[in-house]
């Protein structure tokens, strides 16, 4: 694999079936063969992107029942097959039952099974119960046919469903009809997805549902065996624990003028989730052709000639469990409307945690300057990266806005510029200790024998306890800790905590109330064309946030508990939330 481009990976993920995936480590893995009705390219200036065709034939869909502001609940897309435009499957599998299926023309109906194939709730596809519970780009009749398929395919409920391939004028169409009226844009961006990448039935009952993008049952066929391709790349060969190898796709749309990398070589590497210099020393040692720079290189390598800075897809930041004890009882407890805890497991709630000025003080105490210039980052008081666009037809930030600058505006008064000052930071401490003491949630003790508050941070890896949490722990206890905050009657200890595998911070901390700070992004719940899909992790309602959230406290429907304020009008953050993003009921305030 000479010509190939050279990675590596900390993990093998033992599967790519990202249709039945929690997380977005195995949709790296799927993306590299996974095609969409639409994709981007950059575009020549190489300071924005275009949208282009990629299974669909024309530049963007087109409204069957379009209003006066020409946006529409039904589109349609003229779309490639194997008779028009000569879309093939591919695949590098040597098993005759398997390779049978290479250079197979696409048909019309392999996109209508698509997602017959997701949405078929008896194929427990984690995707196609997030599908049904969208709120942005909601298909009808979708949720409806989830819930009749619970033992199969059901033909007769599938015939309300708004998904529909026909002919018209000798040209293949795939249509879609949504809940709620949308733009031309949005209906092409909410059809894009490579979730819903077209495979033949025949493949299916061929390899099983259970065993798709994966290995068989006995292990001898593995995901090179049990995928099609209609990416730029093809399965080529996978290796347990070892190394996983795409090779360029020669059916690929694109494959002529677009791709001219013969292959990618993924090498998995389980040593650097111990240790994060694993990545540097292969790089130096010429075995892979990228890496980030870790901390202890950084002097080395900052303005070496071969280094450059990229754009974060998204902002990690830590996540903060706000909860009284009787909400947090309400959504967790014996009964949670959440989920189910019982009584020996109920989180040691802190007084602290549900005070804002305690919160708007851990908030000042961080310095992300220096933080981030210790790591090779990027410092952001921001809840969402540069990359999210708010006009994404014409490539415009959301970050960049004046609505979104006067916001940050608020949290930069008086600090480095980035939302640190140590003195603000003890000045609302003092102010929270205050709070609760006037309120009897706390009781002072003295400098010899301290009232002490452990907080956990709850974090994703081994390695990010020595990467970042003691950093974190140091500038967080410093602050709260100094003599001019109580005498020292309070003393403020930062613990660390990480689970097995890196996607237990958010299934076993933040998405269900256990824990004080939790390290997370929420680029897992959406995308960057999608800022409003970001704005739902802040939602208590599981309907609306899809049992994502990441940020506990208030009863965020309710418009006396945190109010906001528009039009003239007072809200709830999901009301005004709702009222966004859909056709929605809104009753004084709240959503309904």
């Amino acid at each position: 694999w000479k010509m190939y481009y050279h990675t590596f990976n900390a993990n093998d993920p033992g599967t790519c079936n990202y249709l039945n995936d929690q997380g977005s480590e195995v949709g790296d893995f799927y993306g590299y063969f996974g095609a969409g009705f639409y994709t981007n390219f950059m575009n020549e200036k190489k300071n924005g992107y275009d949208w282009v065709p990629e299974l669909a034939v024309t530049e963007r869909p087109i409204a069957v029942n379009p209003d006066e502001h020409n946006m529409a609940t039904t589109w349609k897309f003229e779309v490639k097959t194997g008779d028009n435009g000569g879309l093939k499957y591919n695949t590098n599998s040597t098993d005759s039952s398997r390779a049978a299926f290479n250079n197979r023309p696409v048909a019309l109906e392999d996109y209508e099974y698509a997602f017959k194939l997701l949405l078929t709730q008896s194929n427990a596809f984690y995707r196609g119960d997030e599908l049904v519970n969208m709120t942005s780009g909601s298909i009808k009749g979708a949720k409806e046919y989830f819930e009749a398929s619970k033992d199969g395919f059901n033909a007769a409920a599938w015939e309300n469903v708004g998904i529909k391939t026909f002919e018209e004028g000798g040209k293949p169409y795939f249509q879609v009809e949504f809940v709620d009226p949308t733009t031309q844009f949005y209906a092409m961006y909410y059809i894009s997805s490579s979730l819903y990448m077209p495979v033949p039935a025949e493949f299916i009952d061929l390899v099983g549902v259970k065993y798709y993008l994966g290995f068989s049952k006995d292990g001898k066929l593995s995901p090179v065996d049990n995928s099609l391709s209609l990416g730029a790349y093809t399965l080529e060969k996978w290796d347990s624990n070892d190394q996983i190898v795409y090779k360029k796709n020669p059916n690929y749309v694109y494959a002529a003028n677009k791709y001219a990398i013969e292959g990618v070589h993924i090498k998995v590497l389980e040593a650097a989730n111990e240790d994060n210099t694993v990545g540097i020393k292969e790089f130096l040692n010429g075995h892979i052709h990228s890496t980030d720079i870790p901390k202890d290189y950084l002097k080395s390598y900052a303005f070496d000639p071969r280094t450059r800075q990229t754009k974060g897809t998204s902002n990690f930041k830590l996540n903060v469990n706000a909860c009284n004890k009787e909400t947090w009882i309400e959504l967790f407890g014996e009964n949670g409307s959440v989920k189910q805890f019982t009584t020996d497991k109920y989180w040691d709630l802190k007084p602290i945690m549900g005070n804002k000025h305690f919160l708007r003080g851990l908030s000042y105490a961080l310095d992300r300057l220096s933080f981030a210039l210790n790591h090779g980052y990027a410092p952001s008081v921001e809840y969402l990266s540069s990359t999210y666009m708010s006009d994404p037809e014409n490539g415009v930030s959301y970050d960049s806005t004046d609505a979104h600058k006067a916001v940050i505006a608020q949290l930069l008064d008086d600090t480095d510029g980035y939302g640190y000052s140590l003195q603000l930071a003890q000045d609302y401490f003092k102010m929270a200790l205050s709070e609760l003491e006037a309120a009897g949630k706390i009781t002072p003790g003295t400098k010899e024998n301290p009232t002490v508050f452990d907080l956990e941070i709850a974090w994703q890896r081994p390695t990010h306890e020595a990467l970042y949490h003691n950093e974190i722990k140091r500038l967080l206890e410093t602050a709260f800790n100094d003599d001019t905050v109580s005498g020292g009657k309070y003393k403020l200890v930062v613990n660390f905590w990480c689970g097995d595998v890196w996607s237990d911070v958010y299934y076993n901390k933040l998405m269900v109330g256990q824990f004080d700070l939790g390290f997370g992004s929420i680029s897992i719940s959406s995308n960057s064309l999608d800022p409003l899909g970001c704005m739902e992790v802040l939602s208590s309602d599981p309907k609306i946030s899809g049992h994502f959230t990441f940020n506990w406290g208030v009863d965020t429907n309710d418009p006396s508990s945190y109010p906001l304020v528009y039009n003239g009008y007072r809200w709830s953050y999901d009301g005004l939330l709702m009222a966004l993003k859909e056709t929605t009921t809104i009753s004084d305030g709240a959503n309904k």
